[in-house]
């Protein structure tokens, strides 16, 4: 699984599209993260 941190941006949103790339989760930052790592276990 993979984990983007921070928004989506126009910029970011195309060049993940163009190169295929889609996360799994996006979360603001890295407690965010945490917990839905700590929820999912």
């Amino acid at each position: 699984k993979t984990i983007l941190l921070g928004r989506m941006k126009c910029q970011l949103c195309k060049s993940m599209q163009d190169k295929g790339i889609f996360p799994d989760i996006i979360v603001s930052d890295l407690l965010e993260a945490a917990k839905h790592i700590k929820r999912r276990g």
